[in-house]
């Protein structure tokens, strides 16, 4: 009894604090803009500099936010990944350095010729709408 500790304040059944969880957000009440953003994920990335621009170009040309071109693209990519893409497969198995931290096994380089690409493609106005 000696070595016990009283400990204060209310403890909250873990069942109740999931019913509370829920109910705390009020879904009729979010606007179209909640409740679309709820369903998405913030990523934050690092690019080169001319794969930037060239996605900016994008989505100036297409009339929309850079964040919405990139989200296509990716998209696109993934599901070119998924069907087998040569060129996306061979870009990652020949571009893939052992990694020097614990969290991840390779660390992938964009090749240079995609990049001298589309540096020429986006540079040069070769890209038309």
């Amino acid at each position: 009894m000696a070595d016990r500790q009283r400990q204060g304040g209310l403890r909250v059944d873990p069942a109740v604090a999931a019913f509370q969880q829920k109910a705390a957000v009020n879904t009729a009440a979010l606007t179209s803009k909640q409740r679309r953003d709820r369903g998405r994920v913030r990523l934050n990335i690092d690019l080169d500099v001319d794969t930037r621009n060239a996605v900016a170009t994008i989505a100036e040309r297409e009339g929309t936010s850079v964040s919405q071109a990139a989200a296509l693209l990716l998209a696109f990519a993934a599901r070119e990944y998924g069907h087998s893409n040569t060129m996306l497969r061979e870009g990652f198995r020949e571009r893939r350095k052992p990694a020097r931290t614990p969290r991840f096994e390779w660390m992938v380089e964009t090749p240079k010729m995609w990049l001298t690409e589309i540096e020429r493609l986006y540079t040069d106005g070769e890209v038309k709408r």
